[in-house]
């Protein structure tokens, strides 16, 4: 009989009480006791990541609601101690921006006019020849932003550089190209654009107000 088993001595040559033991040892040997790794966020059960989300506190809109995918909630996890540990720095902010999509957009802090107060305030600048972002991205930075930005500071808002409407960009900057409001009656005009754009959350810029010197809405397209 097989003495190597785990059980006391006074019962382990009961052979009901011997093959017990033999069963919970194969039973734990076919066990994947890799499971139970659970801070082994790369290998560990997908469903165990909301869990470690939520005890990491970057569950919700404080970086989960904006995963896309596994490997993006494993990151974020990964990340959460730093994001953390830096949370209220320029290099958080950095790091949120990455995370909602806006990669290469730049922060530029102390932008406020303001002698004493113009250090607090800062931008995201965002080059749309590398980058433009949809409104979704633009959405999740700024929640991402208030998130993990320190109280002192106040965001300017979201900028865009690059923007060329051009000949060569396919898009014509007068009417014979374009009709306004469906009057073609208008075509011929000259026309330009005024004002700039602030993406702070403050306003939604859906087309329900008109902020240019003229009184029609422009939807221009960019593809």
């Amino acid at each position: 009989m097989n003495k190597n088993v785990i059980i006391a001595d006074s019962i382990k040559y009961q052979p009901h009480m011997y093959a017990f033991d033999i069963w919970m040892q194969e039973a734990f040997r076919r066990l994947d006791v890799s499971q139970l790794l659970l801070y082994f966020v790369d290998t560990v059960n997908p469903a165990v990541l909301p869990i470690l989300a939520q005890e990491f506190d970057v569950l919700g809109n404080k970086g989960w609601n904006f995963t896309t995918d596994v490997a993006d909630q494993r990151a974020l996890i990964k990340k959460a101690i730093e994001l953390h540990k830096y949370k209220g720095t320029p290099w958080a902010i950095d790091q949120v921006l990455i995370q909602a999509g806006l990669t290469g957009a730049t922060l530029q802090e102390s932008v406020g006019t303001d002698p004493d107060t113009g250090w607090a305030v800062f931008r995201i600048v965002i080059d749309t020849s590398l980058l433009m972002p949809d409104p979704a991205q633009i959405a999740n930075a700024i929640t991402l932003i208030m998130l993990y930005k320190n109280q002192r500071s106040v965001l300017d808002g979201l900028y865009y550089t690059g923007l060329d409407f051009t000949e060569t960009s396919g898009l014509a900057l007068n009417e014979e190209n374009l009709i306004i409001d469906a009057d073609e009656t208008l075509a011929g005009d000259s026309m330009g654009t005024h004002g700039s754009f602030y993406y702070n959350g403050a306003v939604y810029y859906d087309g329900s107000h008109n902020y240019s010197q003229d009184t029609d809405t422009i939807f221009i397209e960019l593809i």
